[in-house]
């Protein structure tokens, strides 16, 4: 995880509750919601940042090239496309707010299952498994 600056989404970490929270990140497992103010545990495991619009790290992207996950590369400083359906490591880079991010086709995100993506309206390969 980069620093605490941005915007942030994390799942709560609650057996009968797994909604998202968004808003600012306290440490690796706290939110605190921008509108209300309320400081919520998350699962650190579902933590990701905002990059751009709607794109967090973590939403999975189908290409013709096949499902890329948007990834923060530590070693290069920046966010990346990396592509989870193959064996070979390759990604490539993205700019916040730049058209490439903006065009792309979001399917769904490392950790929701099918099931709870299909339900939010979006569209699911039938080969891309539960994700999460």
């Amino acid at each position: 995880m980069r620093d605490n600056m941005g915007k942030y989404r994390g799942k709560l970490k609650c057996e009968n509750n797994s909604d998202w929270v968004y808003g600012f990140l306290h440490a690796d497992h706290l939110i605190k919601e921008a509108d209300d103010g309320g400081l919520f545990v998350v699962d650190p495991d579902t933590v990701g940042q905002l990059v751009s619009g709607e794109h967090y790290e973590g939403n999975l992207y189908e290409q013709a090239s096949g499902i890329q996950e948007l990834i923060w590369d530590e070693q290069f400083c920046k966010f990346c496309l990396i592509n989870v359906e193959s064996d070979e490591y390759g990604m490539r880079a993205i700019q916040p707010f730049s058209p490439s991010i903006l065009e792309l086709n979001l399917i769904g995100n490392v950790h929701t299952d099918r099931k709870e993506s299909q339900s939010a309206g979006l569209e699911i390969r039938a080969d891309q498994g539960d994700g999460g």
